[in-house]
């Protein structure tokens, strides 16, 4: 327990606050970009054009697999079964 409170003269003075008050705003300037520099567009709009047919081919995969599914389910399930799968996946939805 006393180890939680501290000796007055642990504390920094008022002018080592202020000194190190001073390097933080001066080390929080130096992480800021300048205010006039541009955001490259060039290496978004390239990423963007390469990653959006791998999300639309992603979507037609899982578009296949899903009407496989229902195909394979279709075989194996008489149809009132079907037809309770497909009132259990609708309310789930």
């Amino acid at each position: 327990m006393a180890s939680d409170f501290i000796e007055a003269s642990a504390l920094p003075s008022d002018s080592a606050i202020a000194a190190g008050g001073k390097r933080l705003e001066l080390e929080q300037k130096a992480n800021e970009p300048p205010p006039g520099d541009p955001v490259d567009l060039s290496v978004i709009g390239r990423d963007v054009i390469t990653g959006a047919p791998f999300k639309v081919l992603l979507r037609l995969c899982f578009r296949l697999v899903g009407i496989v599914s229902r195909l394979v389910l279709v075989r194996l399930l008489s149809p009132s079964d079907f037809g309770l799968f497909g009132l259990d996946k609708y309310c789930a939805a």
